[in-house]
C-alpha cells in the first residue's frame, strides 16, 4: 500500500486534471455560445440546483454582487435566465433558467452523459456513487479551505 502522502498526492493529481477538463469545457463552451466562464458556471449552477439568490451566483463564480448583477443582465438579454419572485416570499428574487436556459444546459448534459455513464460503470472504478461522494468530500474540503486560509498559499523564495 503506498504511503498516505503519495496516495494523497495521486488524488491531487486526480483533482487537477478533473478541475483541468472542467476549465477547458466551460471555455470551450462559452466560445461557442459567445459567453464568459462566470456565465457558463453560473447557467451549469443553475441547471443543478434550481433557482438561486443572486448572492448564491456570487458565492459559486466569485464575483461581487454588483458584477452578477451584470452578469444576470447579460444573461437575461439572451434569455437565458429570468429574474423571478416566489409568490411566498414577493421581496425575494431569484435568478431561474428559462426555457431556452434549460434548452442550453439540457444540450450540454446529452454531450456529456454517454461519456460519464460509460466512465462510471468501467469496471477498474468504484461504485460511481461512492465516486462521487468522493468528489463531493474533495470539492466540500477545498471550498473549506478557500474559506479559511486563502491568505496562507505565498510564492517560494
Amino acid at each position: 500500500m503506498p504511503e498516505a502522502s503519495e496516495q494523497a498526492r495521486a488524488v491531487l493529481a486526480g483533482v487537477h486534471a478533473f478541475a483541468h477538463g472542467i476549465d477547458r469545457y466551460r471555455l470551450a463552451v462559452g466560445t461557442r455560445l459567445g459567453l464568459g466562464v462566470p456565465e457558463v458556471v453560473t447557467l451549469a449552477h443553475l441547471a443543478v440546483t434550481g433557482a438561486v439568490r443572486a448572492g448564491e451566483v456570487a458565492e459559486r463564480t466569485g464575483l461581487s454582487q454588483g458584477s452578477v448583477t451584470a452578469l444576470v443582465d447579460r444573461l437575461e438579454r439572451r434569455g437565458f435566465v429570468a429574474r423571478v419572485r416566489p409568490p411566498e416570499n414577493r421581496r425575494l428574487v431569484l435568478v431561474e433558467l428559462t426555457a431556452a436556459g434549460h434548452e442550453v444546459t439540457d444540450g450540454l448534459l446529452a454531450a456529456m452523459l454517454p461519456t460519464m455513464a460509460a466512465t462510471a460503470a468501467a469496471p477498474d472504478l468504484p461504485d460511481p456513487a461512492e465516486l462521487a461522494h468522493g468528489l463531493h468530500r474533495v470539492a466540500d474540503m477545498l471550498v473549506e479551505l478557500a474559506d479559511r486560509e486563502p491568505a496562507r498559499v505565498t510564492p517560494a523564495g
